[in-house]
């Protein structure tokens, strides 16, 4: 994968925004988080930042206080999400199509 100016000139700066970029890059083609709104309590109109918070990336979005969403281009799939939904909402789907939630102990 070839490395662009901003890329480039970042590593003097910041060396783990390569290795971020490369992690995004591989996980979007291996696996995939998602957040199921029959189980998420801000989907269900209860207060909870919980998944935020837990997120370096910024990779989840609230439209107000209300039904996050993942934002796959942002998010590394590093999995620090996953194991603190206290509704156990997200959903990883491995390449082979497998899904699986944080309630099976999943970690990206």
């Amino acid at each position: 994968m070839p490395l662009n100016r901003r890329e480039l000139l970042g590593l003097f700066r910041d060396p783990s925004v390569l290795t971020r970029k490369r992690q995004a890059d591989a996980a979007a083609t291996i696996c995939d988080i998602g957040i199921d709104p029959a189980r998420c309590l801000a989907w269900q109109e209860t207060m909870c930042l919980i998944c935020l918070e837990a997120c370096a990336e910024g990779a989840i979005r609230f439209q107000g206080l209300r039904d996050p969403q993942v934002v796959n281009g942002a998010c590394t799939l590093c999995g620090d999400c996953v194991p603190v939904c206290p509704a156990t909402a997200f959903t990883v789907t491995r390449e082979s199509g497998r899904k699986t939630s944080n309630a099976e102990g999943s970690r990206a």
